[in-house]
């Protein structure tokens, strides 16, 4: 069975910075404000990834981010 060794969530609320997740029994877990609208996505195991969201933007090198909603 494969297991993921890393999970890093990159957002729009800051620039896009690394936010490393916490793997807390199998379960990977990252807190961010999420009172305002911002565009995300995700590196698992270094490979750029974004999960089945309801809003996408293309980003700046022809891929897509997911956008959060707040409300939606």
């Amino acid at each position: 069975e494969d297991e993921t060794e890393s999970v890093v969530l990159f957002t729009s609320l800051d620039g896009f910075l690394p936010n490393t997740a916490e793997n807390d029994s199998g379960t990977w877990i990252n807190r961010i404000p999420s009172n305002r609208e911002f565009s995300y996505f995700y590196k698992v195991d270094g490979k750029y990834m974004i999960p089945d969201c309801r809003f996408k933007e293309k980003d700046d090198f022809g891929s897509e981010n997911c956008i959060y909603v707040p409300g939606l």
